[in-house]
């Protein structure tokens, strides 16, 4: 049965959970879930790390953004307007 399977989120899913934490203005739950993302074998993109900047911006964790975008660029991802919007 679907119960007893062990579903496994992709990269999507996580997307999605990050997406609805900056909605939420929850940028400690954003957070968790790109740890998430990065301590699985999924490489973060920038709509991942993009949409946790964003929870963080909105919640004024600026420090917290900000080693978000640092890690977009050690991770050789281009910035784009979403995540650099204001």
């Amino acid at each position: 049965s679907l119960l007893d399977r062990r579903l496994v989120p992709n990269l999507i899913v996580y997307n999605t959970a990050i997406t609805a934490c900056e909605r939420g203005s929850n940028w400690e739950l954003a957070l968790v879930y790109l740890s998430r993302v990065r301590s699985t074998n999924l490489l973060p993109g920038v709509i991942s790390i993009g949409a946790a900047v964003q929870a963080c911006k909105q919640c004024q964790e600026w420090k917290q953004a900000l080693g978000l975008l640092t890690l977009l660029h050690t991770s050789s991802l281009s910035l784009n307007a979403t995540t650099c919007s204001g």
